[in-house]
């Protein structure tokens, strides 16, 4: 398998095979927050987050999700259909967290929403990710109508599917991210990671933080609780392999 770099971002690196319909997602150990502002290296990180994302794709594509996951190649690499990604984020808010509970007296922190919201980022660190419309999506070029209703409807049934699985590990999934993008045949399937760093996740029983904003807010146990843990209660692993 040819190890020609296609792309790298902040926490992976897209390299080609010799099938060019698909690549070889890595998993880097960096982790990052404020655009990229904030930066360090967590040994293992990228083994859980590929193993993660392997188990979560596979868990969803269970569901019926169309998804760009083929296999694990090695801990730390998956196999994948190459997509031309969408440079959005398609965010699912079950519980209040993050810029909901910035909404002042609407929302409270954990509070259950009375039903699912979508919402929609454009990918841009330049400009810190601006919200977007259905209208913005479309005016941008971004996507069709058509595109942009089956992106709210998978990120929906992604949801209601997640948050499933994650009660049953004693686990509550306040939210999550999903991006999209286009295969060579043009079909819309989901994309990029879907690991710890695509949620926030606390536990059941205690609300401890179990996700990323753990660096975020400066908390302690990042790697133990941030993602170990959360690994050990999706793959139902005791540690990670070397």
């Amino acid at each position: 398998m040819r190890r020609s770099k296609l792309s790298e971002g902040k926490t992976k690196i897209v390299f080609a095979t010799d099938n060019p319909d698909e690549v070889a997602l890595f998993f880097k150990d960096d982790i990052t927050a404020g655009d990229g502002k904030k930066h360090d290296i967590l040994a293992g990180k990228g083994r859980i987050n590929a193993t993660v994302s392997a188990k979560l794709f596979q868990v969803l594509e269970s569901a019926g999700a169309r998804t760009h996951f083929i296999k694990q190649l090695s801990p730390t690499e998956l196999l994948t259909k190459r997509l031309k990604m969408i440079p959005l984020e398609s965010v699912c808010r079950i519980l209040a967290a993050g810029h909901m509970v910035g909404l002042g007296k609407y929302f409270q922190y954990r509070q259950r929403l009375s039903l699912p919201v979508v919402e929609f980022y454009l990918k841009d660190d330049a400009l810190h990710d601006p919200f977007l419309n259905s209208y913005h999506v479309r005016a941008l070029g971004l996507a069709k109508s058509d595109e942009i209703d089956q992106m709210e409807t998978s990120t929906l049934r992604a949801a209601e599917v997640l948050e499933k699985f994650f009660e049953e590990r004693k686990t509550v999934l306040a939210d999550l991210k999903l991006e999209f993008g286009r295969d060579t045949a043009g079909e819309l399937l989901v994309g990029d990671e879907l690991s710890v760093d695509s949620m926030r996740l606390w536990d059941k029983e205690t609300y401890e933080i179990l996700d990323k904003d753990r660096f975020r807010k400066d908390l302690p146990k990042v790697f133990e609780l941030a993602y170990l843990e959360p690994y050990k209660r999706i793959c139902g692993g005791e540690n990670v392999s070397s």
